[in-house]
């Protein structure tokens, strides 16, 4: 039985990488790659992540 569960409600929220608002403008990206026919690749969409 846990306790304290309240302070783990957010716990998904701090440990992603990407704030959420950076990973909707990531997946849009990601879209806009897939309807050119460009796949993204992962060192692509590691550099868009980190700028």
């Amino acid at each position: 039985m846990r306790r304290h569960k309240h302070q783990n409600d957010d716990y998904g929220v701090r440990n992603q990488s990407l704030h959420p608002e950076r990973e909707a403008e990531l997946v849009r990206y990601i879209e806009t790659l897939t309807e050119r026919r460009l796949p993204p690749t992962r060192t692509m969409i590691q550099q868009f992540a980190t700028y």
